[in-house]
């Protein structure tokens, strides 16, 4: 379990960035931040661009059990961040698409 605060700030149309932090996390993390941006492409709305960086510290796993555990938290990562991206990928599409909507 771990618990995230999130910014979201938009300087302009078309622009979005979200940064995150990790404030608390049970097991294996000691801590994390995030930077996405969302920059439109074209103006009329036929694209964009999406980048995000991320920067986590994670518990010495050493010992006998140390290169097991690391295997099975390298994957709940890796499934946690395909997770991640894909939230911040729908939510950024769905206030573009909003956004396309009031312009019109």
């Amino acid at each position: 379990m771990s618990v995230t605060h999130a910014v979201i700030y938009r300087p302009r149309p078309g622009t979005a960035v979200i940064a995150s932090r990790q404030l608390y996390a049970t097991h294996y993390f000691i801590g994390s931040l995030g930077l996405a941006e969302f920059e439109e492409s074209d103006p009329a709305g036929a694209g964009a661009y999406v980048m995000y960086l991320n920067r986590t510290r994670v518990d010495l796993l050493g010992g006998f059990f140390g290169p097991l555990i690391r295997r099975i938290v390298r994957r709940r990562v890796q499934e946690g961040m395909e997770r991640n991206l894909r939230l911040v990928k729908e939510r950024l599409e769905s206030g573009y698409r909003a956004e396309q909507a009031e312009r019109r």
